[in-house]
């Protein structure tokens, strides 16, 4: 699902691209935040499993839901 979150982006990066041509700048704000977001989160969900297993401290619990005590 990352790579159609990655593709959403790129196209939302092409329309920036169309609307810079076409001299529409008022919206070119909305469509980066578009872009941004959809790689932004396509991006962090392809690196999740590469970073998800290197934390400083790695604890292992016997309980499914660690609570203070």
């Amino acid at each position: 699902m990352p790579w159609v979150e990655l593709l959403v982006g790129s196209y939302f990066a092409l329309t920036v691209y169309y609307a810079v041509d076409n001299e529409n700048y008022i919206t070119v704000p909305f469509l980066l935040l578009f872009v941004i977001g959809y790689w932004y989160t396509g991006l962090m969900s392809l690196l999740q499993g590469r970073f998800g297993g290197a934390s400083l401290r790695a604890t292992t619990h016997t309980k499914p839901f660690p609570v203070g005590v």
